[in-house]
């Protein structure tokens, strides 16, 4: 097919209906879910294919499978109708002159990040009465995603994806100073060392993350002593890759907010570098989402943990 840049005809209806097929696989389930008939079902996407000049599914057992592109395009479409749902409620808000809210997205990573931020955002919602603060929880990347998308006001991401979001054009400050850190499990000959620095992990076998930001700031970190990371495998989210650090012996440098991983099994050295926690918000941010912004700096001016129990 080729493309068709004329898509202006194209109604949220019929992007709702074309969500759901990529989600549910079927197009009688998904009539019956929008209380549509199959054929309606059939025709509208046949309709955005014509018009999208993208094939958007394929029929394998006579089971209309999404191709890559209408994942692709789904995933998308999602944000943006989601963007639209937030862009109606707060104008919604402004006419009726009611409360306000700010939409915050923070690393999902640890217990200890989740009290952090929980008692920052109680701490905020006393303050302010009357503005409501709405949590969503993922990983770096995707938290900027989210932001530039407009589905989030403020968020708290690492260091690690400064280049990230300087190529965004995102505005970005630092909440708080950290420290790298290297998390080695019980099985790794390692654990039983008193210290640690980036030369004793020379030949040492490393999981990472699946950023291309983070695998920056990995290999700037080792190429300052003249080393390259070995890192046999990456993993999407920060808890796949913990739950599997804890399975096996390999190693992970990463941030020291992630203190509370120590255990009996698991031994966390600091490093001399340095990190950071990191705030961004959007450029059109309310003046909620910048008070916001401000009471997590004020908060936590200082290094990050000052010591580990």
């Amino acid at each position: 097919m080729d493309y068709n840049a004329d898509f202006s005809s194209i109604t949220v209806q019929q992007m709702r209906i074309f969500i759901t097929a990529v989600e549910v696989k079927n197009y009688t389930k998904v009539a019956e879910i929008m209380n549509f008939t199959p054929s309606m079902i059939s025709k509208t996407i046949q309709s955005l294919e014509n018009t999208l000049g993208i094939k958007l599914f394929t029929k394998r057992s006579r089971e209309p499978l999404p191709t890559e592109a209408a994942v692709s395009l789904a995933e998308d479409w999602s944000l943006l109708l989601g963007s639209m749902q937030r862009s109606i409620e707060k104008a919604s808000l402004i006419q009726q002159n009611r409360e306000s809210r700010v939409v915050f997205g923070f690393v999902d990573c640890s217990e200890r990040m989740d009290a952090l931020m929980g008692s920052t955002i109680s701490g905020f919602i006393s303050s302010h009465p009357g503005c409501h603060v709405h949590v969503e929880k993922n990983d770096m990347h995707r938290l900027i995603q989210l932001l530039n998308y407009g589905t989030l006001d403020v968020i708290q991401t690492w260091y690690t994806d400064v280049a990230y979001l300087d190529e965004k054009l995102t505005e970005w400050e630092k909440a708080f100073t950290t420290s790298a850190a290297v998390f080695v499990p019980r099985r790794n000959h390692l654990f039983g060392r008193n210290a640690l620095d980036l030369r004793d992990l020379s030949g040492e076998s490393l999981i990472g993350l699946q950023s291309e930001t983070y695998s920056s700031w990995l290999s700037a970190l080792f190429h300052k002593y003249g080393l390259v990371p070995d890192v046999s495998y990456s993993y999407s989210t920060v808890r796949s890759l913990f739950f599997n650090l804890r399975l096996g012996n390999h190693i992970f440098v990463g941030d020291s907010i992630d203190y509370d991983w120590c255990s009996d099994s698991m031994k966390m050295f600091l490093l001399p570098e340095q990190s950071a926690s990191i705030i961004a918000w959007r450029r059109d941010a309310s003046p909620a989402a910048l008070d916001f912004k401000e009471y997590i700096k004020a908060r936590y001016p200082v290094k990050y943990p000052a010591s580990i129990d």
